[in-house]
C-alpha cells in the first residue's frame, strides 16, 4: 500500500497519521476432518522496509470468524517543511503449516487517519490524503 499526504504551501500546521489494517479470517475444516484444531495466522505490517509488531490470530472454532487489527504510525515527524509525506506499507500474512487441513478465508481492509497537531479538529486547508493498493 502507498500512503501520500500533501499539504498546501499556505498551511503552517503539521499533520500526523496512522494506518489501521484489519484482517478478517474464517476457517472451514476439510469434509470429514476434525474441527477441533485451532489454526492460526501470523500477520505484521512492514513500513518502508521496517517490520512492525507481529500479531497472531487463532481461529478457535470451525466456521467462526475472527478479526485481527494491526496499526502503524505513518509519519514519525509531523509533515510541515516538506509539505508531502509518503510511506510504503506491506501486509505480510503467514498461515499455519500442515497438518491443519481445510480452507482459511482471509479478507482485509485498510484505513488512514490523519490529524493536525495535538488532535486539532480543524483540518489544514488544502490537505490531500491518498491510500492506494500497489
Amino acid at each position: 500500500m502507498s500512503v501520500v499526504v500533501t499539504q498546501s504551501s499556505a498551511s503552517d500546521k503539521g499533520v500526523q497519521g496512522g494506518l489501521r489494517v484489519e484482517l478478517f479470517a474464517r476457517w472451514i475444516p476439510p469434509a470429514g476432518g476434525s474441527d477441533e484444531a485451532k489454526p492460526w495466522l501470523r500477520a505484521r505490517l512492514v513500513r518502508d522496509g521496517v517490520p512492525q509488531e507481529t500479531k497472531v490470530l487463532v481461529l478457535e472454532r470451525a466456521g467462526s470468524s475472527a478479526t485481527l487489527p494491526l496499526y502503524t504510525g505513518v509519519f514519525s515527524q509531523p509533515c510541515v517543511k516538506t509539505r508531502r509525506c509518503e510511506a510504503s506499507v506491506q501486509l505480510e500474512v503467514e498461515r499455519q503449516a500442515e497438518p491443519i487441513g481445510g480452507v482459511i478465508e482471509v479478507d482485509w481492509s485498510a484505513s488512514l487517519g490523519v490529524h493536525g497537531p495535538d488532535d486539532e479538529l480543524e483540518v489544514p486547508k488544502g490537505l490531500e490524503v491518498r491510500l492506494t493498493e500497489d
